[in-house]
């Protein structure tokens, strides 16, 4: 074990070596900064995917439809980062049909990682699995008490080998934890917000300038951040599978626990709480998927304009006809 991980290091030191495509999925799936950077054509897209950054869209209808300057398609990391970019999710079909080709279980662990909305058809893929089965019902969340190894080739390792392997010991790392404790821990963190962030916002150490939360984005960066030192796998802004039409990001999620959460504030341009309820209406329905099964809506109300948290009560009821439990935690 010591020797493969002494090999793994190495490549991930190769891998992260180069500024190519194959560097910016490894970041990306395990939350690496990119740097920042200026490409062309295609790498611009690919570049700007991984980043989430937004693309033309007119360069990107482009680049899809004609194959661009070179072939997008003869890279899977290079395709997969331009279809990142697509936030529209325009070109889903394209993303399953070059799913539907792969035949390396390794790389289609890898695009259900990227494109959550594979998830079920990988899932399907996994039970007619003649090799691997054991390893991708772990990694996909089923408690296996058999021990899980990757079979490798210390010569020929390439990136979605590394992905593989790196994500088993992230999911050691997480194994034994139960699911309920998991949800329960995090509402408690949650809970625990207002009173956290006193010492970060306005009771700094030697008198220097708290931190300004004038967005959902500034709460998001905060929370992604507290689960980040507790949970290996937490994924920020995760795109769902459209429904009615509409496409959905989830602020933060746990894919394999199928755990997420949705976070609003109401800022001062905000009279009550009525805008966000009719948010969370649309967006109850968005999320109503297989993968979600435990939804957790925060709200934070640093200026009290919440009339009657009652209003929320209707969102945790279990008669409300969607799939997932659902808990709302309101902090000001």
């Amino acid at each position: 074990m010591v020797h493969l991980n002494n090999i793994m290091a190495e490549k991930e030191t190769y891998f992260l070596s180069n500024e190519n495509a194959t560097k910016w999925l490894y970041c990306y799936l395990f939350d690496i900064e990119i740097p920042n950077g200026e490409y062309l054509n295609e790498n611009k897209l690919c570049y700007q995917g991984y980043k989430n950054l937004e693309a033309n869209q007119s360069e990107l209808k482009a680049c899809i439809n004609k194959g661009g300057k070179m072939n997008y398609t003869s890279s899977i990391p290079l395709f997969i980062g331009i279809h990142l970019a697509d936030k529209e999710q325009k070109y889903n079909d394209r993303v399953f049909d070059f799913y539907k080709r792969l035949k390396n279980n390794q790389q289609k662990y890898v695009f259900s990682l990227c494109f959550t909305y594979l998830r079920e058809e990988f899932n399907k893929d996994i039970q007619n699995m003649q090799e691997d089965k054991l390893i991708y019902e772990y990694l996909t969340g089923k408690n296996i008490s058999e021990k899980i190894t990757v079979p490798l080739n210390d010569d020929n390792i390439d990136i979605f080998d590394l992905i593989t392997y790196k994500k088993i010991l992230e999911r050691d790392k997480i194994f034994n934890l139960d699911k309920t404790s998991i949800i329960e821990n995090i509402v408690h963190m949650l809970n625990n917000f207002s009173n956290a962030i006193k010492k970060i916002t306005f009771d700094r150490y030697n008198n220097k300038t708290g931190l300004l939360i004038e967005q959902e984005y500034d709460v998001q960066d905060i929370l992604f951040s507290f689960f980040k030192f507790y949970f290996n796998d937490a994924v920020r802004e995760n795109p769902l599978k459209k429904r009615g039409g509409s496409n959905s990001i989830i602020d933060i999620c746990f894919p394999e626990r199928k755990i997420y959460i949705e976070i609003k504030m109401l800022k001062r341009t905000n009279k009550n709480e009525k805008i966000i309820i009719e948010e969370l209406k649309k967006d109850m329905f968005d999320y109503d998927q297989p993968e979600v099964e435990n939804l957790i809506i925060f709200i934070y109300d640093p200026l009290k304009k919440i009339k009657d948290k009652d209003n929320f009560k209707e969102f945790e009821r279990t008669n409300n006809n969607y799939s997932f439990k659902c808990s709302v935690i309101i902090q000001d």
